[in-house]
């Protein structure tokens, strides 16, 4: 069970801590894609698309004209090309890729189990008055097949975004209910050609600024958690004409959820920091893909200088943060506590992700009563200072594992430094009526 902190729902105590976001930083110049890992082609695959005219911007969606384009790469970061893509004509005779094949590309997906599907792209084409949906699909991940589906009408965008839910192992697509009708919902499918109905994830509320609207959602599942890049619509005042395009800064908050269905804010207030005026995301960032690595996650994305509906120019952008550095609570003046709920423990380390580098922490083991065990109180612990996503808590002369199958309760002490989550084999005993079977 990996306890996270973006609210306080398995805690019974928190003393002295107030709650913050990480801090991803800029990478200079990259660009994602959609990406998949571990495809036979390499450890990284990217596929995406490129505008053949730079000028056609200013064009509606439906007219502009992409090539697809693939890369593949050892750290997600550094990319090398596979060189021109195909597509398999009618009359089995093979083709370079023409512009309007594909427009933009939502998911790309790997199953090796999916025989001439394998590689799928679920992206959009051009048709003459609108946006297409389209499935593209390939044996090999460079020669393509195209057939058409109907996700969702007319709303196809360029934020929309799949992820894998693994309870229902099924695909989820977030995408807005309506072409220009501005939301985040989720549509579930198995095949990418029958989708359920549309169902609200996250809306704006009360909390937000006046006027605010949700642009879009890019979510990934990630261990226990998914998390999500939310795009905030910051829409300008609308004097001589109803549709709000125009003007207005995107600014991505942070959301997350723990069963794919509905997606929470903890903070509410800028996770990819846009402040600088010379940042190249200063007027809009424009979240487009998640991808989590050994130690770290990476977020992709394009980025204009310029406000909503007056860029002239986007730059592949790409952010990175620490594993599971999302949210966490930093102690205030002096020492902070944590104390969670109790958890019937199965054995094997705590592990805390836990910056410390001018504090320290201390870890302490508690019985049902919330009163302290022998031999693993905060006097046995061995203190802990410095920067550590894995940090594993030691008593003097006992081990964790001769708990196991007990019911216990863990706090945490520390001073000078945040605290991020804690990971433990086990499972939250939510009530006393449950506690009393053990």
């Amino acid at each position: 069970m990996k306890l996270y902190l973006f609210d306080d729902d398995k805690l019974l105590n928190r003393i002295n801590s107030r709650r913050i976001y990480g801090d991803p930083k800029p990478l200079p110049d990259k660009r994602g894609g959609k990406i998949i890992k571990g495809s036979p082609l390499g450890p990284y695959l990217a596929y995406y698309d490129v505008r053949v005219d730079k000028g056609e911007l200013l064009l509606p969606p439906w007219q502009r004209k992409h090539l697809i384009h693939a890369a593949v790469s050892d750290d997600c970061l550094n990319w090398e090309p596979l060189g021109e893509l195909t597509y398999k004509k009618d009359d089995g005779t093979v083709a370079p890729i023409y512009p309007g094949f594909a427009s933009t590309i939502h998911a790309a997906v790997y199953d090796e189990s999916a025989g001439e599907e394998k590689y799928r792209l679920v992206c959009v084409r051009a048709g003459e008055t609108k946006m297409i949906p389209a499935l593209l699909y390939s044996e090999d991940g460079l020669c393509f097949s195209r057939k058409d589906t109907n996700y969702n009408g007319d709303a196809t965008e360029g934020l929309s975004n799949y992820f894998y839910h693994r309870e229902k192992k099924s695909w989820c697509l977030t995408i807005r209910r309506h072409w220009g009708e501005r939301g985040a919902g989720i549509k579930e499918t198995k095949d990418f050609m029958n989708y359920t109905k549309w169902q609200p994830v996250i809306m704006p509320d009360s909390e937000d600024l006046p006027m605010d609207e949700v642009y879009g959602l890019v979510s990934t599942d990630l261990d226990e958690l998914y998390i999500g890049m939310l795009s905030i619509y910051h829409t300008p005042y609308q004097e001589d004409t109803t549709w709000k395009f125009r003007k207005g800064r995107l600014e991505t908050q942070l959301a997350y959820s723990y069963d794919g269905n509905y997606f929470l804010r903890s903070l509410r207030r800028p996770f990819i920091k846009t402040d600088d005026l010379t940042d190249p995301s200063h007027g809009c960032f424009f979240p487009n893909e998640i991808v989590e690595r050994e130690n770290d996650v990476l977020i992709f994305g394009g980025s204009t200088r310029e406000e909503h509906g007056m860029y002239t120019k986007t730059f592949g952008t790409a952010y990175s943060i620490q594993k599971d550095r999302f949210c966490g609570l930093e102690s205030c003046a002096g020492d902070a506590d944590i104390t969670t709920r109790p958890i019937l423990y199965d054995g094997g380390d705590i592990t805390i992700n836990i910056s410390v580098p001018y504090g320290e922490a201390v870890c302490e083991i508690r019985d049902r009563e919330n009163k302290p065990i022998e031999g693993f109180t905060f006097e046995d612990c061995q203190p802990f200072a410095g920067d550590d996503i894995y940090w594993k808590p030691k008593w003097q002369s006992h081990k964790i594992s001769e708990l196991k199958g007990k019911p216990l309760m863990i706090k945490l002490r520390w001073f000078n430094g945040v605290v991020w989550t804690m990971d433990i084999e086990g499972r939250t005993i939510k009530s006393h009526i449950e506690l009393a079977l053990y």
